[in-house]
């Protein structure tokens, strides 16, 4: 709950309208009497009101001055807010025009009570929140109170599994993955909590481990940078350092993917290993607007762009090779015949390696042969390519985009330039509709 109103109005209309928009847009508990005097009596005996609503005058009564009269002394503070005006004098009255859009109140009062961005969107989620069963792999003990979903007809019920406190090992999440859970919920109001213990577990080193968590250092430095210009949320990059993670445990056990990884896991301040993670920060937004990430069927896509954003480039030598996108910055690198084999071919051979490997996500080698919008994984194609998959697409998407963010400085205005440039490249719907994708995104972050 964000907030307690008090509605006093003989209006049934505007009560009903105020009342349903208050628990809609704000989760607030709201209260309803139809005189000053009913409301002085409810606030003697239930003062936890955050806002009074009101208008100057309800029949012949001076509703506002009653109420500024009576509260004007009283310890707690309530803000005052008067639809139309008045003569009344309140220290924190708000006014309201006579005739308002409820657009324009729900924008004074979030501004009046100082209400952030991340509240609102926390009033707005559901009472339990999905978490990744995947997610739970890298925790050993419960932040909080941690239940399973039972699906009813009526509503569903969520029961208690694992108390707050509570100590697992991985053998107990893998019994319910073998039941067929995909996730486990939290109560909305553990969110912050349960973040920030997947946020320490990611960033804790840990030498004994076969996997390699990703630097905190290098990641904290990106994800403020990213947080400050562009809005991506804390949120969205944890859900993407879980996917990372448990993609470079398994690839990490992979003689032959191995240590190519480790060799890209060392270079994090390289442009190569900030790209393939600000693609996997990008990839946990946009997926689930799209078909393809939708619901279910996230965690099997994440894992797909996981792998490709950290291995398409691999086998080229340095950053400066991958920087390579087109023929004419082929043309213009003049590289000896070897390199420039190299990097025309890269796309296919890194798809057939791992075209050979057994036990990795379907449709890996596909989308790495495509990445550079040529069917076969050889050379560049200049313009936009329908008919490649729509995981390809998606990725060539998002890395133009992390390439142009990751060299911000060259874009005088900033976010705006850069979606107008990719609009005006992309125009085509398949490509189109990731780009809309990735802005609504974006601005639903901001």
């Amino acid at each position: 709950m964000l907030l307690r109103a008090l509605i006093v109005d003989s209006d049934e209309k505007l009560v009903a309208l105020m009342t349903n928009n208050l628990i809609n847009e704000f989760e607030a508990g709201v209260a309803h009497v139809s005189s000053a005097n009913e409301a002085l009596l409810l606030l003697k005996n239930e003062p936890h009101f955050d806002i009074i609503i009101t208008r100057d005058k309800i029949g012949d009564e001076n509703t506002t001055q009653i109420l500024a009269s009576k509260l004007y002394e009283n310890k707690r503070k309530y803000f005052l807010f008067v639809i139309g005006n008045t003569a009344s004098v309140f220290k924190d009255l708000v006014m309201i025009p006579e005739k308002f859009r409820i657009e324009d109140f729900n924008r004074t009062l979030i501004k009046t009570l100082g209400i952030t961005k991340n509240q609102m969107k926390t009033a707005k989620l559901p009472d339990y929140l999905a978490i990744p069963i995947k997610s739970f792999y890298f925790i050993n003990s419960a932040c909080c109170d941690i239940y399973i979903k039972l699906k009813r007809k009526e509503e569903d019920q969520y029961i208690k599994r694992l108390f707050a406190g509570d100590n697992f090992d991985q053998s107990t999440i893998k019994r319910y993955e073998e039941q067929g859970l995909t996730e486990l919920f939290i109560e909305k109001e553990n969110r912050k909590i349960f973040l920030n213990v997947m946020i320490n577990s990611s960033t804790r080193s840990d030498s004994s481990s076969t996997s390699s968590p990703i630097s905190g250092s290098q990641k904290y430095a990106l994800k403020k940078e990213l947080l400050n210009k562009f809005g991506l949320s804390e949120e969205i990059m944890e859900l993407a350092n879980i996917s990372i993670k448990e993609m470079q445990g398994k690839a990490l056990k992979n003689k032959k993917f191995g240590a190519l990884l480790k060799e890209l896991l060392k270079k994090e301040e390289s442009y190569a290993y900030q790209n393939a993670q600000l693609i996997c920060f990008l990839s946990a937004l946009v997926l689930p607007k799209v078909e393809m990430g939708k619901g279910k069927l996230f965690e099997s896509a994440m894992e797909k762009m996981c792998y490709v954003a950290f291995f398409h480039d691999l086998l080229l030598i340095n950053d400066e090779l991958g920087s390579i996108k087109s023929k004419l910055s082929l043309h213009e690198a003049k590289l000896d015949d070897k390199t420039k084999e190299l990097v025309l071919n890269h796309a296919n051979l890194m798809a057939t390696m791992f075209q050979s490997q057994s036990g990795l996500p379907r449709d890996i080698d596909q989308i790495i042969r495509q990445h550079h919008g040529v069917f076969n994984g050889v050379g560049f194609f200049e313009m936009p390519n329908i008919n490649i998959g729509p995981y390809a697409i998606l990725f060539i998407v998002l890395e133009d985009f992390s390439e142009k963010i990751l060299h911000f400085q060259r874009y005088k205005n900033g976010l705006k330039e850069i979606f107008n440039l990719l609009y005006e490249k992309y125009s085509m719907p398949s490509y189109k509709k990731i780009l809309d994708a990735l802005k609504s995104g974006l601005s639903e972050s901001i």
